[in-house]
């Protein structure tokens, strides 16, 4: 018989930090995760922008064995930042939910190469094609 094995939890959602060895996992809304490995962030809540907070829902972090995390100072913010907002834009929802959340951010990805635009929310030109003519 299989055993359970708790969850090492991680760090707190509210404040910035730093991964320095290891992985953390965001726990987010609808069993959806935000993955930051070894070198990677996180902002903390606050600087999340609205749209981005309000799509990801997180909900607590964990972490795998062996996992350090350091608090991280505003110069290392925007880097945060922009690890999780890229996983978002293509990993976290559906097709729909990124391609809101890409307008909400200020993305013109209706006026673009469909295939570069696809690109940025994770799918293929002709996905992004269907989803913009529905």
């Amino acid at each position: 018989m299989k055993r359970y094995t708790r969850a090492l939890l991680g760090p707190s959602l509210f404040a910035p930090f730093r991964v320095t060895a290891g992985t953390v996992v965001v726990h987010l809304a609808r069993s959806r995760s935000i993955v930051i490995p070894a070198g990677g962030g996180w902002p903390g809540l606050h600087p999340l922008p609205t749209e981005l907070a309000v799509s990801l829902a997180p909900k607590r972090t964990s972490c795998l064995p062996g996992t350090h995390t350091e608090p991280d100072d505003e110069a290392g913010r925007p880097a945060a930042l922009a690890l999780v907002l890229a996983q978002a834009l293509t990993a976290v929802g559906t097709l729909s939910e990124r391609l809101r959340l890409a307008e909400a951010l200020g993305m013109p990805l209706r006026s673009i190469n469909q295939t570069t635009a696809g690109l940025v929310i994770g799918t293929t030109r002709e996905s992004f094609g269907r989803e913009i003519d529905t």
